[in-house]
């Protein structure tokens, strides 16, 4: 699951294994959201490894939700995004969450 940070809102992307389809959410940054999310990716019932850039605190309180609920949950460094772009040569607006090195749900 790759998570776009802002302040007042939080857009998702979930990516499943073996499914070419990805279902995009707008989590608002408050309790009542962070718990549909919750619910909706318990509902899958597979381990589920949250990532996100984090460039202020905006992050902090989805990110300790879905901690608390024991999903993993992976903060990008953004200084270190450039590069890993660079490197991989990819652009980003067409790079899949796989070639992050992180799969979605479960993986090694």
């Amino acid at each position: 699951m790759a998570i776009d940070i802002a302040k007042a809102r939080h857009e998702v992307l979930i990516a499943i294994p073996g499914k070419k389809r990805r279902r995009r959410l707008t989590v608002l940054n408050q309790m009542e959201d962070f718990q549909r999310l919750i619910t909706s990716l318990a509902r899958y019932g597979r381990p589920v490894r949250a990532a996100f850039e984090a460039t202020g605190n905006d992050h902090r309180a989805l990110a300790y939700h879905l901690a608390t609920a024991g999903f993993e949950v992976k903060r990008l460094t953004p200084v270190a995004l450039p590069h890993l772009i660079k490197t991989l040569s990819l652009s980003f607006v067409r790079m899949p969450i796989s070639k992050l090195g992180m799969p979605p749900f479960g993986g090694p």
